[in-house]
């Protein structure tokens, strides 16, 4: 079980390599987890010449030296009899060897020799290991070395065209007549002709909405719709709490009430004592002032039901978000329009506007029907840049819609808007051009 763990691991290990010295090493160092042997050396063949790549251990394998030499060389005799497509192992014998090489290192190599062939049906042979062992390989080894170097072959594969296409682009690049053709195209590129265009938020929007608003100071108590509900003129859609102002018209009418019984009491002693006259005058306009403020606060009260200013849909975000809530005169509670009168409002940052007309060609797709194109009519541009909800400055666009099926208050998508036409260099460094100078200061 452990050495199947060791085996798993060490294919897993290499088919993450990516660099043929990483991939060298691996091999011929934990391949040994798997088959002992004394020494590995592992090599490549490009064109049917053999390249001796790493040895196992640290040391460093000297490719001029008599015994790379002599690996090279038997390596070379092995495989012009070895099969082309298939991963094989293949034992070598001393005897088999040119006599002269195996003089020369006779001393050096161990007594059996084991040629591991990596290669694969589409390319043939790319590398191998040459394993020295003191003993000959078993059956078992085989069988595990096999499918060991046919999991080497691919991915030794992978390395090697990767770094063909990297090679090959290398060598395209430092090419002069590619970097001429290179330098060209992007001249002909940067002068490349090309319309300008701005990209921005857009967002379908009611064209005359009426805004029902907060009438006084007080508590929203209740919101009589759900937002889209449609509405008459007259509905009511909104109540004010009436707590406070019931109080005030019940004390402005008492306190009213209380002035007359004074002033009908002060009318009786003015009859016997005419000094009493004098503060009639003054009960009198107590009354006047208490009549008036009894008027207000019925008038106030009057108000406590919010109506619909006009037919239409309600639009408004939630009705949670108003209700049992303190709420100030003025506050804009919800809009009432009608919802075939829309327009399409496109909210433009200051640092991505250019010069636009009414004429300027409008498209704009909505995040609800991303593959539908629409167009739209310039209808107004905004003078002055003013901030949106989230505080970003932007410039206000409102465009007529030509086709307004299927779309609803509220939808948000993308507009596209034409500008006049340029070169391609200019559209691509506008925006640094812009943020250099904001640095700059010029």
């Amino acid at each position: 079980m452990d050495k199947l763990l060791t085996l798993l691991d060490l294919q897993n290990r290499v088919q993450k390599a990516t660099r043929i010295n990483d991939f060298s090493f691996i091999v011929t160092n934990e391949t040994q987890k798997i088959v002992p042997y004394r020494q590995a050396v592992f090599w490549t063949q490009n064109n049917g010449k053999i390249t001796l790549e790493g040895l196992s251990g640290n040391a460093v394998l000297d490719k001029n030296s008599p015994y790379a030499s002599f690996v090279k060389q038997a390596i070379t005799e092995t495989l012009k009899n070895a099969p082309k497509h298939a991963v094989t192992i293949i034992d070598l014998d001393k005897k088999d060897l040119s006599a002269n090489t195996e003089t020369e290192s006779e001393n050096s190599i161990a007594p059996y020799i084991t040629l591991c062939v990596f290669a694969t049906e589409d390319e043939g042979i790319l590398g191998g290991l040459w394993l020295e062992r003191d003993k000959p390989l078993k059956d078992a080894e085989k069988e595990i070395l096999n499918n060991l170097c046919e999991s080497y072959a691919y991915t030794l594969r992978s390395i090697e065209l990767s770094n063909r296409k990297q090679g090959n682009l290398l060598t395209f690049f430092k090419a002069k007549k590619s970097r001429m053709f290179i330098l060209a195209a992007l001249l002909i590129a940067f002068f490349f002709p090309t319309q300008l265009s701005i990209t921005a938020p857009v967002e379908i929007t009611a064209r005359n909405p009426k805004v029902v608003s907060i009438p006084y100071d007080g508590i929203l108590n209740d919101v009589h719709v759900k937002p889209g509900d449609s509405v008459k003129k007259g509905d009511v859609v909104a109540t004010m709490d009436q707590t406070n102002l019931k109080a005030e018209t019940d004390q402005a009418e008492q306190e009213l009430q209380t002035a007359q019984v004074s002033l009908s009491r002060a009318g009786l002693e003015s009859l016997s004592n005419a000094e009493k006259k004098a503060d009639l005058q003054l009960l009198r306009a107590e009354i006047a002032q208490k009549r008036i403020a009894l008027e207000y606060a019925k008038e106030r009260l009057s108000k406590t039901n919010i109506s619909a200013p006009t037919d239409g849909i309600a639009i408004f975000a939630d009705a949670n978000a108003f209700e049992k809530k303190p709420m100030r005169t003025g506050e804009k509670l919800m809009i009432i329009a009608q919802p075939e009168e829309t327009e399409a409002l496109i909210t433009v940052p200051i640092d991505a506007m250019l010069p636009i007309s009414k004429d300027s060609p409008v498209s704009f797709y909505l995040n609800t029907q991303p593959l539908k194109t629409h167009e739209a009519d310039i209808v107004s541009i905004g003078y002055q840049a003013s901030a949106d909800p989230d505080g970003q400055l932007t410039y206000k666009i409102r465009a007529k819609i030509d086709d307004t099926e299927a779309m609803r208050i509220g939808h948000k998508g993308t507009a596209k808007i034409k500008s006049h036409w340029s070169i391609l260099g200019y559209a691509v460094l506008r925006r640094p051009l812009i943020a250099m100078r904001n640095i700059i200061g010029l």
